[in-house]
């Protein structure tokens, strides 16, 4: 083009508002030298010349989803839940990729279901999981209970969770984390944490007993006063339960106190809400509009001595029986 003029009655068009003045109809003349046409020195491709595989790629967003084979939504949700953490996704793979691993039943639903994680990477459409469903209602049959019309029932989605967990718990040992001088398994590594419990009862005179607990997840309780999640934790935290008590000879009632000792890397809710009505003689849903802030406040009910814990939630699904989400743990 530094070599080349664009003439138009003698006068040469340089700039657009040159080329605004010129009338409809008017001839024009190009002047130069013609320039050396050399090849492209990128290769361009089209997107209708990519595969399926190259185009879930490109995409950065997770797109694909799973198809219901039968009221299989509290499963699917779960298996998205647990499919957005990367050390397990990391763990797993390694797993199924140890010629010394087992080839016993729960072994083969755990290499399924890391394959499901893969397959769900790379897809831009819904996926059909038969073979990981059919494993996974076989090993555990009280998930493949059908009703009176003989349709798959629906399940409860935090069973479905610990039950994956108890799988995943008793296959990746420290040697398959993501993690260097892992000394737990992966699955109390980024979902274990330490509670403290206070029990005092409230009938007696009872010396205040304190123990220690391992836990992998916590519970909100979603009753008709419930608006926020902090809230439904809390009261989880702080309850009265019936114990037996050796003092009494008899079962009595116990102020509960919860704290968090130590904190995961990958924080469980689960939601309960459902609760047993005595005139009604069934259990019943807690139906409530409930706010889950970015960055929900965890301090108070903790023993540690950080001054910024959060837990920020990342997936929340709406099962039919129960609600859960993954949550992931800030530190500062």
């Amino acid at each position: 083009m530094e070599r080349q003029k664009l003439l138009c009655r003698g006068r040469q068009i340089k700039k657009d508002k040159d080329l605004e003045r010129v009338k409809p109809g008017a001839k024009m003349m190009l002047m130069g030298t013609a320039e050396e046409l050399k090849a492209p020195t990128k290769k361009y491709i089209f997107e209708e010349d990519l595969t399926a595989t190259q185009k879930a790629e490109l995409i950065k967003e997770d797109v694909a989803g799973l198809n219901n084979l039968g009221n299989t939504c509290y499963m699917n949700s779960t298996v998205q839940c647990l499919r957005s953490i990367s050390e397990l996704k990391g763990a797993i793979n390694k797993y199924k990729n140890t010629p010394s691993r087992g080839t016993d039943p729960q072994s083969t639903m755990l290499v399924q279901m890391g394959q499901m994680f893969n397959d769900l990477d790379k897809a831009r459409a819904p996926i059909t999981p038969v073979t990981f469903v059919n494993t996974f209602r076989r090993l555990f049959p009280r998930f493949a209970q059908r009703g009176e019309n003989g349709h798959f029932l629906q399940q409860d989605a935090d069973e479905c969770l610990m039950t994956f967990m108890d799988v995943a718990r008793s296959k990746l040992d420290a040697k398959y984390s993501v993690e260097k001088d892992a000394k737990t398994n992966v699955v109390q590594q980024l979902f274990g944490f330490e509670t403290v419990r206070k029990l005092k009862c409230t009938e007696g005179e009872e010396e205040e007993k304190v123990k220690t607990d391992l836990a992998r997840k916590l519970t909100c309780h979603i009753d008709e006063k419930t608006n926020f999640l902090v809230q439904g934790i809390e009261k989880s935290l702080n309850e009265v339960v019936e114990l037996k008590s050796e003092s009494l000879g008899r079962n009595a009632q116990y102020q509960q106190t919860v704290r968090l000792k130590t904190l995961p890397k990958y924080m469980v809710v689960q939601f309960v809400r459902f609760y047993w009505k005595k005139e009604l003689g069934k259990k019943c849903k807690m139906l409530r509009v409930k706010t889950h802030p970015k960055n929900p406040f965890i301090y108070p009910q903790s023993t540690i001595t950080r001054p910024a814990s959060y837990i920020i939630p990342t997936s929340i699904n709406r099962p039919p029986y129960s609600e859960l989400f993954v949550a992931s743990q800030l530190r500062k």
